[in-house]
């Protein structure tokens, strides 16, 4: 059984992308803020995927203004999970263009899957999900 993390705002539009992985084994734990994610991450002994959105509610974890209120939570949560668990693979997703979101990590912190709006097909989502979770074996 392979676990996933899914960090969203907007949970109706993963629901296809929950689908997909859970048809091939995945257990999912959906947080819906920045608060909810860092726990998990933290206290699973198991996580092989984290799935998440840039544009996230910054709670108690960031401020404000570091998060452009809200508008780069996900860039700050991405540098926090990889500093606690850097062997869990993750997958960023965002309404921002990939060039938007690469200038929004600083050089050599970029994640390698930067999925650009929310139209990536969900097999090719999957296909990047077993991938990932296949290489860390």
């Amino acid at each position: 059984m392979k676990k996933a993390l899914f960090a969203f705002q907007e949970h109706l539009w993963l629901k296809g992308h929950r689908i997909k992985l859970e048809e091939v084994g995945f257990v999912i734990t959906e947080c819906r803020s920045a608060d909810e994610v860092l726990p998990h991450v933290r206290s699973s002994e198991r996580l092989d995927l984290v799935v998440m959105e840039i544009i996230l509610p910054h709670g108690e974890s960031y401020d404000l203004r570091e998060t452009d209120d809200g508008m780069k939570t996900g860039v700050l949560l991405y540098r926090d999970v990889r500093a606690v668990r850097s062997d869990v693979p993750i997958i960023i997703f965002s309404t921002y263009s990939e060039k938007a979101m690469e200038k929004m990590f600083p050089e050599g912190e970029r994640p390698q899957h930067l999925l650009s709006g929310f139209d990536t097909r969900l097999e090719t989502f999957k296909e990047i999900a077993l991938r990932l979770v296949s290489a860390r074996v």
